[in-house]
């Protein structure tokens, strides 16, 4: 479910190549119908939330996770020219992050998720701090170097 809400339509094809990318496809191909079984039965009276078809497979409902926001504000952070708007972006994303994206999750998709992610968020503390020196912001330059040097060694840079 997680990875539907990740990545949203995804074909049936890359479900198995994500979570049985080692087990024979006639065998790959059974686990995935017995999970999407699990699934709507996990779900009843919800199950209109899933949109399985022979091809794709996706959550049909509007739904919103921290991952997928800050993914958002990460491209808004990206797309803005305007530096003040820019900053503001960045502290918005520097108050609501925690620090501990997609913690409890060990599959492979997750933790190369995870690492796209805490890149990116690397890259905007970064440009941020530049941004806030640049734009006379020492509150949040010290804020951005805080953050800098007490989470940096948690994250998982490349």
């Amino acid at each position: 479910m997680s990875y539907l809400a990740m990545f949203e339509k995804v074909s049936r094809e890359k479900l198995i190549e994500v979570f049985w990318p080692d087990v024979p496809l006639s065998k790959a191909q059974n686990q995935l119908r017995v999970s999407l079984c699990h699934l709507r039965k996990i779900l009843r009276d919800y199950s209109f939330i899933l949109e399985i078809t022979p091809q794709f497979v996706r959550i049909s409902e509007n739904y919103q996770c921290d991952v997928i926001a800050l993914q958002q504000k990460l491209y808004q952070y990206q797309m803005t020219k305007n530096v003040h708007e820019r900053l503001s972006i960045a502290v918005d994303i520097l108050s609501n992050w925690t620090n501990n994206i997609l913690e409890d999750f060990y599959d492979d998709w997750a933790i190369e998720l995870k690492r796209k992610l805490e890149n990116s968020l690397f890259s905007l503390l970064e440009d941020a701090y530049k941004l806030s020196i640049e734009l006379n912001e020492p509150i949040i330059a010290s804020q951005i170097e805080n953050i800098l040097k007490e989470d940096i060694e948690d994250m998982d840079i490349d």
